[in-house]
Order: C-alpha cells, then sequence, then structure tokens
C-alpha cells in the first residue's frame, strides 16, 4: 500500500493561523500554496515577500509544511509566447517570485505550460519556447523540482499526455504534476498509466470528463479504481 501525503490548496494570502489550526485539527500536515489566480505580471515583490514570510512563520509554527508552491498563470505569464516582451518579463517575473519563494523550501514549484488561446499555427514553436524557458526556470528552482501540469482544453499546452511528455522529456529536474480533471481527450487513469513515474505531485478532484469541474471525488465519472 502506497503511503500518500494528503496536502489541501490554498492562496497564499489565505494561509493563515486559523487555517493552519483548521488542518491540524483535520489531520493534514501539508499544503500547495497558489500564487493569486491570474496575478498581474507586475507583483508588488515587496509585498509578496512580506507575506510569504508570514507564511514561513504559519508552517513553523503550526508543523504545516509548505510542499509545493503553485506559481500564477495567465496571458502575461506566458513562458510559451511568441512574443519576445511578454516570455521574457514572464521568465524575470518567475525567477524574482521563485527566488523571493525558496524561504518556504517547497519541495516543488507547479507550472502550466500555456494559457488557452494558443493557435494551431504557433503550437509547434510555443512549444519550443516553454521547453526552453521551462528548463531555465528547472534550474532556478533547486533543490525543488518544476511540476509541469497537464492542460485541459484544445487550445491549451499539454493537453494530452503525449504532448506533456514532449514537452517535459529530456528537461533536468522537471516532473510533471496530473491534475485528475484536466484529461478531457483520453481517460484519466490510460494517461497516468503513459506518463508513469514522470507523475511526482497530484492534484485529486473529479468532473464529467466534458470540462475540468474541481468536484469532489466520486460526484464525477472518474474510475478511482483504476486510478
Amino acid at each position: 500500500m502506497y503511503q500518500l501525503d494528503v496536502a489541501k490548496s490554498c492562496r497564499y494570502y489565505e494561509f493563515t493561523e486559523e487555517l493552519a489550526m483548521e488542518l491540524k485539527n483535520a489531520g493534514i500536515h501539508k499544503v500547495e500554496l497558489s500564487g493569486t489566480y491570474k496575478a498581474t505580471i507586475d507583483f508588488d515583490e515587496e509585498e509578496f515577500v512580506k507575506r510569504i514570510d508570514q507564511c514561513n512563520e504559519i508552517q513553523n509554527k503550526f508543523g504545516i509544511e509548505i510542499v509545493s508552491l503553485h506559481l500564477p498563470y495567465g496571458t502575461d505569464w506566458e513562458l510559451c509566447s511568441c512574443d519576445d516582451r511578454i516570455r521574457n518579463k514572464a521568465v524575470n517575473r518567475y525567477v524574482k517570485m521563485i527566488q523571493c519563494a525558496h524561504r518556504l523550501q517547497p519541495k516543488r514549484y507547479v507550472l502550466h505550460p500555456g494559457y488557452p488561446g494558443v493557435p494551431d499555427k504557433e503550437r509547434a514553436r510555443r512549444m519550443e519556447n516553454f521547453r526552453h524557458n521551462a528548463g531555465i526556470l528547472a534550474e532556478v528552482v533547486r533543490p525543488a523540482k518544476l511540476a509541469v501540469e497537464n492542460m485541459a482544453y484544445d487550445d491549451c499546452l499539454g493537453n494530452t499526455s503525449e504532448e506533456l511528455i514532449s514537452l517535459i522529456d529530456g528537461l533536468d529536474n522537471v516532473c510533471v504534476c496530473c491534475d485528475m480533471n484536466h484529461w478531457l481527450h483520453e481517460k484519466n487513469y490510460e494517461a497516468i498509466y503513459k506518463l508513469g513515474s514522470r507523475i511526482e505531485t497530484v492534484h485529486i478532484s473529479d468532473y464529467d470528463e466534458v470540462q475540468e469541474r474541481h468536484w469532489l471525488p466520486g460526484k464525477g465519472v472518474s474510475d478511482w479504481n483504476k486510478i
């Protein structure tokens, strides 16, 4: 039987002493912190460092380990963009954010390979752009690892197990974050089989295989025995 660590996901500004106590009382001793959804590329670095320090104090006080940090995503954070200005600014901001967050000592940084809206004619070039920049971030996150998450929709990169493998294979210090409700083009348990040991962390929720739902397991159609 696998001994799996269970973690609760929350935004870094939601990680309070009250939440830490609730988690501890529930027997949950790990969290994944999320950067703000669609966070502005021009985030306030000083304010971010202040909040990271507060999160660090809370994890030390309550024994709740911040095991991973989910990096922001959105049109301004596109490592795969064909616009040099957007792509370079995103890389620089990710580097600064990771350097600020290192004091938390997470084991993994979770990264989306792209945001919806990838034109078919740019797909191959965007995959090359992502691989190049993921390789840069994979070095910056050490001693943690970079975990690239599978995406759901046709106009996202990494929406099949095959494409996700193409995005990360050959990159050092890169693994997969497998989101169970993002597999719209194949069964999630089949994708897991193909990805194998590349998967080092997971996001667990259920869905209807039509779109991502983030339901509690059992509400949707996922075959949890096969998973």
